[in-house]
């Protein structure tokens, strides 16, 4: 038997299981770390894979209170609803209070309201010894209600006065020709004891003509637009007029002029200024007379209130 070929062929086998056999020895020794690797390690994956289930449990749980925080901002605009009821209440009490506004007088109020200072202020200068002494014919109202309407019913010149002295000398002498020097000397007497009833019956008077609906009886005056007017006209404008008021004392003067001007300026409204009265220096004089002497007026505050309207009223 030849030696050398069985030589050769254990040389080969030697080489493959050199070759062979450390890569199987590997193989083995790795698979059994990998066992024992895993099973030092499964109480560890346990562990994890329970931890990661408990927060995928707790994180549905959280969801809700970051859900709930904005439900309770959502819940707060139906409390500033709630409050909003309470200003509907104010309209209502106002409501309620409406009925306290006293009613408009109707002109049966307006007109007694007119008529009884009237004659309350006659009834009581018929018990006055100086109207008892001058013998009057009649009870003061009727009887000087009669002499206002033959004044009114017999108006002054107001326009062309200067033309001739006997113009002139008949509205100086107006008041004496048309109701006669007793008269004259009683209605003094009036002005000079009655100053502290005088600005408010004046006032009457004139409300009075403001309301031709309201029936006084026997204290009923018929005045014309046209004869107030032109008394007016006659102490504004008049040589005659304004002599009279010289006459008589400062607040007599002041209240005669300031009602004047109140009844020019209403022609003016009308379209009835017939003469062409011009009243916007009067107005400034009276403004000023009023404010320097006019203190023991009554009705200051009123008169002055009225003229600084006007004034401003005829400067534009």
């Amino acid at each position: 038997m030849d030696t050398k070929p069985q030589h050769n062929h254990n040389r080969k086998k030697t080489r493959a299981s050199r070759r062979n056999g450390p890569s199987f020895i590997a193989i083995v020794v790795i698979v059994v770390l990998i066992v024992i690797i895993g099973f030092l390690l499964t109480p560890y994956v346990k562990k994890y894979l329970a931890d990661s289930q408990s927060q995928k449990r707790t994180v549905p749980d959280e969801v809700p209170v970051v859900t709930q925080q904005p439900a309770t901002t959502i819940d707060r605009p139906p409390v500033e609803q709630e409050q909003t009821p309470e200003p509907v209440i104010e309209p209502l009490d106002t409501q309620e209070q409406k009925p306290e506004v006293a009613p408009e007088k109707t002109i049966t109020q307006i007109c007694e309201e007119i008529s009884t200072p009237i004659t309350t202020f006659y009834d009581r200068l018929d018990r006055q010894s100086y109207i008892q002494n001058s013998k009057l014919e009649s009870q003061s109202g009727v009887y000087f209600t009669s002499l206002i309407q033959k004044l009114l019913d017999n108006p002054p010149v107001v326009t062309r006065e200067t033309d001739d002295l006997f113009t002139i000398l008949q509205n100086t002498a107006h008041f004496f020709r048309i109701i006669g020097k007793k008269n004259i000397v009683v209605i003094k007497g009036i002005l000079h004891n009655e100053k502290a009833h005088f600005e408010n019956i004046v006032a009457k008077y004139f409300d009075m003509v403001q309301q031709p609906k309201c029936s006084m009886n026997d204290l009923a005056l018929k005045p014309t637009d046209e004869a107030l007017y032109d008394y007016a006209g006659f102490f504004l404008n008049t040589m005659g007029g304004r002599l009279y008021l010289f006459r008589r004392d400062s607040q007599s003067r002041m209240v005669i002029i300031y009602y004047s001007l109140l009844i020019v300026d209403q022609a003016n409204i009308k379209g009835k200024n017939r003469h062409g009265i011009q009243i916007s220096q009067a107005i400034d004089s009276l403004i000023n007379e009023i404010e320097s002497v006019g203190q023991g007026l009554k009705m200051r505050e009123q008169y002055l209130d009225k003229l600084y309207d006007l004034q401003e009223k005829y400067q534009q």
